[in-house]
């Protein structure tokens, strides 16, 4: 289980990072793990407005949902919701945590409210743990290892902010091909003429300048689609 520590009430900074994670394990299909994750919210401005912070929540899962759907549609996956791939409750999940301090530092005194949603996490959390079964040490370095060649093998991944990165940067790819075999062909074809020209004996030698030439019209129409 991952804490995800957010300061303030909007992940809108870790939700392109989530994406990323799904997306990796989504690729990563040997790697036997089954991940989850808890959302804690520093600084809430009222932990005890409930319809304010399930609100908050669906939005959140929403969010979630549609990038997970994004990513699945990218990598030709089955999964419907950001819960198909990393274990999630929406409403056991989430946890707010009210202000370290009641006032203005260095003066203000710990507020009493933080104590008590740190010693809910950790009852949380040790909650999760008593239900798993555990594993050995040796366990635990073999699927240390698993991760992390899977890691190195889906690096490609990582390099990239979010899905629509990723998208973007397909299609490009495409796009390049298609323009760097537009131009091979041309060039292939002017060959074969040229092949065909010499074997008759209708020429003897070949300038570079007629290349150029014959080259310059494919290399200004690709130049203007790029």
């Amino acid at each position: 289980m991952t804490l995800i520590n957010i300061f303030g009430e909007s992940p809108a900074d870790m939700q392109d990072v989530l994406q990323i994670v799904v997306q990796a394990f989504m690729r990563m299909k040997k790697v036997s793990f089954s991940p989850s994750c808890v959302f804690v919210h520093q600084n809430a401005t009222d932990v005890t407005a409930a319809e304010k912070n399930m609100d908050g929540k669906r939005r959140l899962k929403e969010k979630l949902d549609k990038r997970a759907q994004l990513v699945a549609k990218e990598e030709v996956c089955d999964a419907e919701c950001f819960s198909d791939v990393i274990a999630f409750d929406v409403k056991k999940y989430v946890k707010y945590f009210s202000q370290l301090w009641e006032g203005s530092p260095p003066m203000a005194p710990p507020n009493p409210g933080y104590s008590e949603c740190v010693q809910d996490l950790k009852n949380f959390l040790l909650s999760k743990a008593s239900k798993s079964s555990g594993i050995t040490p040796s366990q635990f370095n073999s699927k240390i290892k698993y991760l992390w060649n899977a890691l190195m093998n889906e690096n490609f991944v990582f390099s990239f902010k979010n899905t629509q990165e990723i998208a973007v940067y397909r299609q490009l790819e495409i796009q390049y091909g298609n323009w760097t075999w537009a131009l091979k062909s041309e060039m292939l074809t002017i060959e074969n003429q040229l092949y065909l020209s010499i074997e008759k004996g209708q020429r003897d030698h070949v300038e570079l300048s007629y290349l150029s030439k014959e080259m310059n019209k494919p290399y200004e129409e690709t130049k203007r689609k790029i």
